[in-house]
């Protein structure tokens, strides 16, 4: 499995694209993530900083892991 953080710092780093060039980057296509279509993208917010915002990175990652 892999997680992105959804953050588009610069208007031009779209998540569900960088999803896309993960899933078709020839380097990763031997891998079951890719095999299996399992990326997943969490609110940057959630993930990148150490705020109130822990707690939703918590579910977040459960929800990746356990719900899909």
């Amino acid at each position: 499995m892999f997680l992105l953080a959804g953050w588009n710092y610069d208007g031009q780093h779209d998540p569900k694209q960088m999803e896309e060039e993960l899933l078709n980057n020839s380097g990763y296509q031997t891998t079951d993530a890719v095999k299996n279509r399992k990326v997943y993208t969490v609110p940057a917010k959630h993930v990148l900083c150490v705020s109130q915002y822990i707690v939703n990175a918590v579910e977040d990652l459960a929800d990746a892991v356990y719900s899909k």
